[in-house]
Parts: C-alpha cells; structure tokens; sequence
C-alpha cells in the first residue's frame, strides 16, 4: 500500500507540474498577443497624421479613438460618452 500510495503522490505531482507548465504558457502567449496589439495600435495612432476612430457597425458604439479625435473635435471623452450614439 505504501507504494501505491507514492506512486499515486508521484501522479500527482506531476499532473499539477503539467497543468501549471501549461496554464503558464498559456497566459503568456496572452500577453504577448496584448502586447503586440498595443503596440499595433500605437504604431498606428503615432504615425497617422489624422485622427483614427473605430465604430462598430454591428453594435452600434465606438470601439477605439486616439487622443486626436478628442482635440480636433474639441470635447472631452467624457463629453462625447454623455453625447450617446
């Protein structure tokens, strides 16, 4: 009993490992992923001259714009939110 006992501790321990290794890589390749999309998404608002708003046509609300949007139009985020659709 006292070797099965080990053997199934040794399961044990080695399934958590894997699931942790797993779990790990997972999460990274999702930071990774953020991380290039942030820095597509700067790469972009930095180099256009003009401004970049995103709507999504589906539901019907903004997705993205850059603080250039907010100057050439003059209102605060904020202001624009309370504006609606």
């Amino acid at each position: 009993p006292e070797m099965i006992i080990n053997i199934i501790q040794e399961i044990d321990a080695f399934i958590l490992e894997s699931e942790t290794a797993s779990t790990n890589m997972y999460i990274q390749l999702l930071k990774d992923r953020i991380t290039e999309e942030k820095y597509f998404k700067d790469k972009i608002t930095n180099t256009s001259p003009g401004m970049v708003y995103v709507f999504d046509i589906v539901e019907q609300r903004g997705v993205y714009s850059d603080l250039k949007l907010f100057e050439h139009l003059g209102f605060t985020e904020t202001e624009l939110k309370e504006m609606g659709n």
